[in-house]
């Protein structure tokens, strides 16, 4: 027998490494298929939008899709990137058909297509965020570069390959 899920108290804290998003005119545009059906703005200056059914909690309130969670997936700045994290959500959160692992920031592009389910009705797009520039194109090594006999140090500006909501 399956036990019921115990909901999550309190509204999903924004992950230590968050910082304000710099963007304006940030948003999540709600289409079906090549039609736009509205618009959530995503305000400059907040650290953490949350996509869930849970009214005065939900950032973005999904109200007409029963297999969102009432805390879905959280949309997290950090400098003028954006990830995305599944907050354990019962039907999956994906970014472009790629299904994220639970509590693992995934970052995100402008254009991004997010889905709240396996079968959803229909996707939130990513519209405001800059384009990444063009990676130039690799230049020939001048010399080889010895290696550093040192503890891999993470990336700096990268969170950390997991979140865990504060308890």
């Amino acid at each position: 027998a399956r036990q019921p899920r115990s909901p999550m108290s309190g509204k999903f804290p924004p992950p230590g490494w968050a910082t304000e998003t710099p963007h304006a005119g940030l948003g999540l545009e709600v289409r079906r298929g090549g039609q736009l059906l509205r618009r959530h703005e995503l305000r400059a200056g907040q650290r953490c939008f949350v996509i869930g059914r849970q009214p005065g909690v939900a950032d973005v309130l999904v109200t007409d899709d029963e297999a969102v969670s009432r805390q879905h997936a959280a949309i997290v700045p950090r400098g003028d990137k954006l990830y995305l994290i599944d907050l354990k959500s019962l039907r999956g959160t994906f970014v472009n058909g790629a299904r994220l692992k639970p509590n693992e920031p995934v970052p995100l592009a402008a254009g991004a297509a997010i889905s709240l389910s396996d079968a959803p009705p229909y996707s939130l797009v990513v519209v405001g965020l800059p384009e990444a520039p063009a990676a130039p194109a690799a230049a020939p090594a001048a010399a080889p570069v010895a290696p550093v006999a040192a503890a891999p140090a993470a990336t700096p500006g990268a969170p950390p390959a997991s979140v865990s909501p504060a308890a």
